[in-house]
């Protein structure tokens, strides 16, 4: 009997806490719930709430969620929105899933988005909704958390029992995994925005949510509160994430939601290779310049090509150059067709092809390219064997197109042209009026220098007074375009 007794008592027992496991109020638990590591990455969306008092107060509540993710031994990643992020979006998440349950899913399909943006175990996203608290006297208890209240007036009442809705804000927390799988639900009350006015029997809404010490004190055990699954439910695996991946994680990132338009996809692309109010990312530029490069867009084309050819940020890959940079020079790019050009012209680990390299370094020129018509006087003052002999003739009159427009490079080679008198009669003179502007331009002045030794003084004057003339006229033209 007694057996019969201790078994019946035990199974009345699990069968009471089976009840109330499955209450959902106030936590909602999934039935399975993964292990993760202990210095699990949390990204933290942005907030959304159904209160007027609450906007400047959300990041108060952001950066007490993400103090207590810290001291649980996570790293906390913060997720905004910005320009980039579609208007739907944003629209979305200024909405509570309480006062529109369409906007949940709007909401989980954006960590679709995420993931490809940033590496996380789990995401959070926040809420902070008005609930019912139970009042009796000067204490409000919701959402497992006990609250002081702030009462002024005074009279009857004041140890009788009060309720209502709308008088606290309670934070709601919906966890998803990485693949956008529901993990939990759970709330925490993090204030009574209320001042309770015993003699009037009114409530009065504060002027700060939490500007003294004891209200701070509140909204930390409601975090805390909310937060518990994440050591209470979810158990940590023994693996932690490796260090150098955790450092390589940003702190902060801005939720773009796949845009489908070309200008803001190339936008996003170009913020994450300058690290413009984002962590510099070239994986996430890579991705987002391919986007738009799959749609034809040239930039992204050239740019893919120009990462992949230096290698910045990922792993040099001519094959992937090439292939991007073709696309975009057969459209017309010019920054395309000069670097594809060169590209196979002085290859450095890419396959070697002078005649797609003169081909290709011939379009940009053809266009007014001036480092595609200097290169293309390289090629020709260089020769490639027998197949392409060198042809100082057509080198310098390449060589004085792009040197008349002002480059660099070309009149310092049209300077040497002269001083040996390759593909063209030797000429001190011109060779100094050549090397003198490369010179102005910033190249080697040693060479004028020389030129201006095999000169009479009298002549050497001249020269200058030539060189001058010359050199406004070149910028002159330089000016115009």
């Amino acid at each position: 009997m007694k057996k019969i007794m201790v078994l019946v008592f035990f199974g009345f027992y699990f069968y009471s806490y089976r009840l109330l496991a499955a209450d959902s109020d106030p936590n909602t638990y999934a039935d399975f719930l993964p292990a993760i590591p202990k210095n699990a990455r949390i990204a933290i969306l942005p907030i959304s709430y159904d209160f007027s008092a609450v906007p400047q107060e959300i990041p108060v509540i952001q950066d007490a969620i993400i103090n207590q993710i810290k001291i649980l031994g996570f790293i906390p990643i913060k997720v905004t929105l910005d320009s980039a992020t579609p208007k739907e979006i944003v629209q979305a998440f200024a909405l509570t899933n309480d006062s529109h349950k369409d906007v949940r899913s709007v909401k989980q399909n954006s960590l679709v988005n995420l993931k490809k943006q940033v590496s996380y175990e789990i995401a959070l996203i926040p809420s902070v909704v008005s609930r019912k608290a139970v009042l009796s006297g000067q204490v409000a208890i919701w959402d497992n958390v006990r609250n002081g209240l702030i009462v002024k007036g005074g009279g009857y009442g004041g140890d009788m029992d009060w309720s209502g809705a709308r008088l606290a804000l309670s934070l709601e927390l919906d966890a998803y995994d990485v693949e956008g799988n529901w993990l939990f639900t759970s709330y925490g009350g993090v204030n009574v925005p209320y001042i309770i006015n015993l003699k009037d029997s009114t409530n009065e809404l504060k002027p700060h949510l939490f500007e003294s010490e004891k209200d701070q004190g509140y909204l930390k055990k409601g975090v805390e509160v909310a937060l518990k699954p994440l050591t209470k439910k979810i158990k940590p695996s023994s693996n932690p994430i490796d260090e150098k991946q955790v450092n390589a994680t940003p702190l902060e990132v801005s939720l773009n939601v796949e845009p489908s338009d070309v200008t803001v996809q190339l936008k996003t692309a170009i913020r994450y290779v300058k690290g413009d109010g984002v962590a510099q990312d070239y994986k996430q530029a890579i991705y987002w310049f391919t986007k738009a490069a799959e749609q034809g867009n040239v930039m992204a084309q050239t740019s893919l090509g120009y990462i992949y050819q230096k290698g910045e940020g990922v792993p040099q890959d001519y094959t992937q150059a090439i292939t991007w940079y073709t696309k975009a020079a057969k459209q017309g790019n010019v920054d395309a067709q000069r670097n594809l050009g060169l590209l196979y012209f002085n290859p450095d680990g890419a396959p070697r092809d002078y005649q797609q390299a003169r081909l290709f370094l011939t379009k940009a020129a053809e266009s007014g390219d001036l480092p595609a018509q200097y290169h293309l006087g390289v090629m020709s003052e260089r020769g490639n064997g027998a197949a392409d002999p060198k042809d100082y003739k057509q080198a310098f009159t390449f060589y004085s197109k792009a040197a008349n427009q002002g480059f660099a490079p070309a009149q310092f080679a049209l300077g040497r042209m002269y001083a040996r008198g390759e593909g063209v009669l030797q000429d001190y003179k011109q060779a100094y009026i050549w090397f003198a502007i490369a010179a102005t331009n910033g190249m080697n002045s040693g060479a004028r220098d020389m030129a201006a030794a095999q000169l009479t003084p009298q002549v050497l004057e001249q020269t200058q007074r030539d060189t001058k003339a010359l050199f406004d006229k070149i910028e002159a033209i330089k000016s115009k375009k």
